[in-house]
């Protein structure tokens, strides 16, 4: 499903470069949290994510996601005259 949504013929063509966390940049994914059960005794034992869907994130999260990651520009570098 992964490979779907961010390289299409991943599996395919031999030629698309590996997966990295960056080809994971600009999605979204819709999930939920729910309890992982011990097969045998129906125990639960923890918690896994189930998710069905992994879609472009729409261009206005990603170009405000893009300039939240952008460093602040400093104005006034020269702080000397603090009184501390």
């Amino acid at each position: 499903m992964l490979t779907r949504a961010v390289k299409p013929g991943y599996f395919d063509d031999e030629s698309i470069p590996a997966l990295t966390a960056e080809d994971l940049e600009g999605f979204e994914m819709h999930c939920c949290v729910k309890p992982k059960k011990n097969p045998n005794t129906g125990k639960i034992i923890g918690s896994t994510i189930d998710w069905e869907t992994m879609k472009p994130l729409p261009a206005a999260k990603v170009a405000a996601s893009s300039a939240a990651t952008e460093e602040p520009e400093i104005y006034g570098t020269d702080f000397d005259d603090l009184p501390f």
